[in-house]
């Protein structure tokens, strides 16, 4: 990396703009599954299912026979909050020496 490579600042995506895309991600849709390819994008199945026997995984979960599904709304509002904002210039990667 040189000296200018360096110095370059990359604007970290704020919460309000990841709600936006996830809004358009799963647009269309009332309910996901657990299993859905799109949320599975963002958070595996198993990974959805310790969180909702922890008791805090999303919020008005549906069981229909063996699936599992969510509110599109709750899915985005739990997402969003799982997002950590770095604060401006800060390094989001640790660099090894």
């Amino acid at each position: 990396m040189n000296k200018n490579e360096a110095n370059i600042k990359y604007k970290n995506t704020t919460k309000e703009e990841v709600r936006m895309m996830l809004e358009k991600t799963f647009s269309g849709k009332e309910l996901i599954s657990r299993h859905d390819p799109s949320l599975n994008a963002f958070m595996a199945a198993g990974s959805l299912a310790n969180a909702d026997c922890r008791g805090e995984g999303i919020e008005g979960r549906v069981v229909i026979a063996k699936g599992i599904f969510y509110p599109v709304p709750a899915v985005i509002n739990w997402l969003v909050s799982k997002v950590k904002e770095p604060k401006i210039g800060e390094k989001i990667c640790k660099t090894s020496k």
